[in-house]
């Protein structure tokens, strides 16, 4: 990390985890996230800012289940985990003044989301039980994907 902080680039570090750590807590959760805590703590300690997801992702996946951010039989995030990410990234990217404010965009296919979506003081979260869909919605603002492709 001190490499990469050398080199005075931009950069951000999100520590994301394998659904494992979140459906087997007694056998792997601890202790896979006491390991990847040392990206995060690495990152920080080399003057880079980092953002760890494990509590959010949890509360998350406690609410909802699983399926709420991780794709079926695979330990990749689906179309909901990986927005309920970049919101979280983005929030923390704004809450750090390293991005400013864009203006209200509304998301096609994305409903909860655009001027219309709750504001609150912290990111906020609903579930649609009838399509199984996370809808996370940033206080005052709603980014689009178009806009996560330069952050």
């Amino acid at each position: 990390m001190s490499r990469v902080a050398a080199l005075s680039a931009p950069v951000f570090v999100v520590a994301q985890y394998d659904p494992y750590i979140f459906t087997s807590p007694q056998r792997h959760g601890d202790i896979e996230h006491r390991r990847a805590l040392t990206v995060p703590k690495c990152a920080t300690e080399a003057g880079l800012p980092a953002l760890d997801l494990f509590e959010s992702m949890r509360d998350l996946i406690s609410a909802h289940g699983l399926t709420a951010a991780y794709a079926t039989n695979t330990d990749h995030h689906n179309a909901s985990g990986n927005w309920f990410t970049a919101e979280a990234t983005a929030a923390e990217l704004r809450r750090r003044g390293m991005v400013s404010e864009p203006a209200p965009q509304p998301l096609a296919n994305c409903p909860g989301s655009g001027p219309s979506a709750p504001r609150s003081s912290r990111l906020k979260i609903s579930f649609d039980r009838s399509s199984s869909t996370v809808l996370p919605s940033l206080p005052s603002t709603t980014i689009s994907p178009w806009t996560m492709s330069w952050l």
